[in-house]
């Protein structure tokens, strides 16, 4: 499974999928530094994105292709930095 991961926080969707024992590649998509440096601590294997406009099919088509997934997750979590 290829998963996208926007406004990915600390990576709690491979959090998750991990757990179930879930088989991914894919990409997280944060703005936080510490935040993305986490999730790369846990899944160093995930390509990362700064900013999530950065994310569209034109990059994330060619990861896709080569990941020789069959299957495409889309997952995100809101911005909660005003809530915070």
């Amino acid at each position: 499974m290829f998963v996208v991961s926007l406004c990915d926080g600390i990576g709690t969707a491979f959090l998750a999928l991990a757990r179930l024992g879930a088989q991914f590649q894919g990409l997280s998509a944060e703005s936080v530094t510490a935040l993305r440096d986490f999730t790369r601590s846990h899944w160093p294997h995930l390509h990362q994105f700064k900013d999530v406009a950065d994310v569209t099919t034109k990059s994330v088509g060619p990861l896709f292709a080569a990941s020789r997934c069959h299957s495409l997750l889309v997952v995100s979590g809101p911005p909660c930095q005003p809530f915070s």
